[in-house]
């Protein structure tokens, strides 16, 4: 990326890693701990081309949910963000021209 002096990371964090919920201590350090290094890059890299984005969603219906301390009920489910959400919002920060950059999106779902 530096030699080509362009380039676009895109990471994708949580919401849990800005406000604390109940994901678990451990998710959340590591998904704040992603937006630190996304931010740090950021500005590091942006003299040589190199733009960064953190996408931090809200519940998001996948199967690390089964991993939380608190499962989410059916209702709170039936209500999450779905994969390809997450997937639009990428692929729309990812077609953005060079001048343009995202430091930080959140996308949330609408009635959580």
């Amino acid at each position: 990326m530096r030699e080509r002096r362009a380039g676009h990371l895109i990471y994708v964090s949580s919401i849990s890693g800005l406000v604390p919920d109940i994901s678990g201590a451990a998710y959340q350090a590591s998904k704040r701990g992603l937006l630190g290094l996304a931010h740090a890059i950021r500005i590091e890299e942006k003299e040589n081309g190199s733009r960064t984005c953190v996408v931090c969603p809200g519940l998001v219906e996948t199967e690390i949910l089964e991993k939380r301390p608190v499962k989410p009920s059916a209702e709170m489910l039936a209500k999450a963000l779905q994969p390809e959400d997450v997937a639009e919002v990428v692929l729309s920060i990812a077609k953005l021209p060079p001048r343009a950059v995202v430091p930080e999106m959140q996308l949330m779902p609408t009635y959580l």
